[in-house]
């Protein structure tokens, strides 16, 4: 007897804006890999064998996403598969194989805070303002959720207390910073990296500046679609509400260190 997830019909179940198109595929390779996959353990946190409920090609876009972080899906020859699975408690999960010559290798990688083996579906999607693609971060929802707590209070914190004046000139020049950042897990990319580092004048070290995402997402297996995750820092102005609170606090500096030397450094090209 087949399996009910066997029959799943042969498509690319994708959002339309997919990067590039799909290789040709028939309904034979299919089910050869969904044969392949018949000898697979996938495994819950806690070691449970999970049920597999569905097996699917990987939609172009999301294989491009993960093989920033999981090369293997960027290999020629190796095509993503979506394989939804089912726990003991209902609960439903998708995890990401990497397929080749007939096997599948399940892909899994380490959250940067919590040091805990994930699949790439569970790790928060993020796009910066001056891009339009999706990049992978290496952390999952729960403690991006507790990270966001504090991130307001250090940046304002920096503003007040500079390392030196380029760093205080430049985070001037790019203003309020409300949405969560972080150099480790979402990275600046070299070709705007420019923008968010200065060189300190007194040791020549480079720093980094807040870099904040425009937009945070996560997979949710159950709808097989994105969850818009609030990038909005704790404490931090809506955007509604950031361009009259940094009026207010450059107006505070103004008073604190002179009008003439804050518009000074608002004005200059460095």
């Amino acid at each position: 007897v087949v399996p009910g997830w066997l029959m799943a019909d042969c498509c690319w179940c994708g959002p339309s804006s997919a990067v590039t198109e799909p290789p040709t595929l028939t309904m034979g390779d299919k089910v050869a890999m969904e044969e392949a996959l018949k000898g697979v353990e996938i495994k819950d946190d806690g070691g449970a064998v999970l049920q597999v409920q569905n097996a699917h090609w990987l939609e172009p876009e999301r294989q491009q996403t993960y093989s920033t972080v999981f090369p293997k899906l960027a290999e020629a020859g190796t095509l993503g598969v979506a394989i939804t699975c089912a726990g003991a408690d209902g609960s439903v999960a998708e995890y990401i194989s990497a397929y080749s010559n007939g096997a599948h290798e399940i892909l899994k990688g380490d959250c940067q805070v919590m040091y805990e083996e994930v699949p790439p579906t569970q790790f928060v999607e993020f796009r910066l303002p001056e891009e339009q693609q999706f990049r992978l971060a290496q952390v999952t929802l729960e403690p991006l959720t507790e990270f966001r707590r504090q991130k307001f209070e250090a940046w304002h914190n920096m503003l007040k207390a500079p390392t030196c004046e380029a760093q205080f000139r430049r985070m001037l020049q790019l203003g309020v910073v409300n949405r969560v950042y972080d150099k480790v897990m979402f990275p600046t990319p070299e070709h705007l990296s420019e923008s968010y580092r200065v060189l300190d004048e007194k040791t020549g070290r480079p720093i980094d500046l807040p870099h904040p995402v425009a937009e945070l997402r996560v997979w949710n297996a159950a709808t097989r679609g994105y969850d818009v995750v609030n990038p909005q820092l704790d404490g931090a102005p809506s955007d509604a509400e950031a361009a009259q609170w940094w009026a207010n606090r450059v107006n505070e500096l103004r008073e604190e260190r002179g009008a003439e030397y804050i518009d000074g450094l608002l004005g200059s090209k460095q």
